[in-house]
């Protein structure tokens, strides 16, 4: 058999240091007694190399990387290997190193072939194997001084970033100052006017031609509708300033104006469509047509739906940024044609948690579910008497749930009605979920916006139920769950 030109070696040995000097590299960059040979260097990085021969039919070339200092380097190069057939043999390398350790890409224990071994069945000629070593390409790439600089680079657009925001509240402070101006001289030219006028009435009097009595009426009735405008500027003087400085805060969005609820209470009925897996067990009644024949057996299915949905939610604390509440649902299914019935109860109830900006906010919440379902189909009753074959279908189960939601909601709620749209990803534990079975998965996507809408769906979800019957493989199908609800909430106390 014919032995492999390159293979790993387990006695690879690469040494990496901290700082060079020719006496401690003469000492480290040894192997086995051979003393290592400069061969280039870069950029505070040295490389040596050395070769050990094995009775003329295999030599091995070793290679040491030695940093000066204790900064960190990407290193790579092209080992050049010029052999007794005349051949020349490349072989590319790569190393990170730092502070005399190697940090990827090699071990003391050698897992890195950075070495490279020679076989003289391979080459065809000995005994010197390899008549010289070189390299080319050396690459060398100093990371400690790489993020020295973006580090300064971010410190930089923190400070530029810094000075914008100072600009811009210069700027808020500058336009708030000047609409301050223009009020005042506005109030000033009111002041003014009326002194002007007053001075007219007082001269009219005074004058022996004074104007008849409806013409002073008239003077005063110029005075006396001016006096609402002057209060109207007054008015203005400290309304406007603190309407014009609100806006223009981090808070001047389409809330900047809404006042912060301390609690409140909704209230939502809901209509809304279910499809819940569950595990059904068919058998055969007796006195049917298959003569006791057929083979009870179960399988997965789902119940579906059509019911009503009393929602409640209860905000302890609820501001433009942050709230803090219970949340709780009762929901009922029922659906009924001849030969078929399926009902579902769920109740749940939660704690959530939502907190960001006015309009952009994180949601967390864990809700507490109990499920209960019950399915039951007669194929002989749904055709309508047409078949006798006596089979029916039933299955029922009552579990609860852990449920881990969070997500993104989207807020325009004002102060009078919560408004918003929310995206969930939702993380379910039944109560009988035991190792290695994994948690369901579900998607919540809700808009609340005069009407509540929404829809739930988890693919491959939890099946509930109990098999009282063998179930072959065709009979075990994953099954998908999903809700979907159509309703109105309602702001009822805050």
């Amino acid at each position: 058999m014919k032995t492999p030109s390159i293979f790993k070696l387990s006695s690879v040995v690469i040494f990496l240091m901290t700082s060079m000097h020719c006496g401690l590299v003469a000492q480290i960059c040894t192997y086995q007694g051979i003393s290592a040979t400069y061969l280039d260097g870069q950029n505070g990085i040295n490389i040596y190399f050395f070769k050990k021969e094995f009775s003329g039919f295999h030599q091995s070339i070793m290679w040491c990387v030695v940093p000066d200092d204790n900064h960190e380097y990407n290193v790579s190069f092209t080992k050049v290997y010029f052999l007794c057939n005349g051949l020349i043999n490349k072989r590319k390398a790569s190393i990170i190193v730092r502070d005399g350790k190697t940090l990827e890409g090699s071990s003391f224990s050698g897992d890195l072939d950075l070495g490279d071994d020679f076989f003289g069945d391979e080459i065809k000629c000995r005994p010197n194997l390899v008549i010289s070593v070189d390299l080319e390409n050396l690459i060398v790439e100093d990371i400690t001084i790489k993020k020295q600089e973006e580090e300064l680079a971010r410190i930089r657009e923190n400070e530029l970033e810094q000075e914008r925001l100072e600009n811009e509240e210069r700027e808020r402070e500058d336009n708030e100052r000047k609409e301050q101006e223009k009020e005042e001289m506005r109030i000033e030219e009111a002041r003014i006017e009326k002194e002007n006028l007053e001075k007219e009435a007082l001269q009219e009097d005074n004058n022996p031609n004074t104007p008849t009595s409806e013409g002073k009426r008239a003077v005063d009735y110029r005075i006396e509708e001016f006096q609402p405008k002057e209060e109207e500027f007054a008015r203005l003087t400290t309304e406007v300033p603190e309407a014009v400085g609100s806006w223009m805060t981090l808070d001047g969005n389409l809330k900047s104006f809404r006042k912060n609820k301390r609690s409140s209470f909704n209230m939502g009925l809901m209509v809304y469509g279910l499809n819940l897996p569950i595990i059904v067990n068919n058998a055969e009644l007796p006195g049917s047509s298959t003569g006791g024949l057929y083979e009870s057996n179960s399988e997965t299915n789902t119940t579906v739906g059509l019911g009503l949905a009393l929602d409640a939610q209860w905000w302890f604390y609820r501001s433009n940024n942050w709230g803090i509440g219970l949340h709780g649902n009762f929901a009922s299914s029922f659906y009924a044609v001849d030969g078929s019935e399926n009902q579902t109860y769920i109740p749940f109830i939660g704690l959530n948690f939502l907190g960001g900006t006015s309009v952009l906010k994180v949601f967390i919440e864990y809700d507490k579910i109990y499920r209960i379902a019950d399915y039951k189909f007669d194929l002989d009753v749904f055709s309508g008497g047409s078949t006798n074959y006596g089979i029916v279908s039933e299955g029922s189960t009552e579990y609860n749930v852990n449920r881990f939601s969070a997500g993104i909601y989207l807020d325009f709620s004002d102060q009078d009605e919560e408004n918003y749209l929310k995206i969930i990803y939702n993380l379910d534990k039944p109560s009988w979920l035991v190792k290695p079975q994994k948690w369901s998965h579900s998607v919540t996507l809700s808009l609340n916006y005069f009407f509540n809408i929404g829809i739930e769906y988890g693919k491959s979800y939890m099946i509930g139920g109990t098999a009282k019957y063998y179930m072959p493989p065709e009979n075990r199908q994953d099954q998908n769950y999903f809700v979907v609800w159509f309703g109105k909430s309602f702001t009822i106390g805050k």
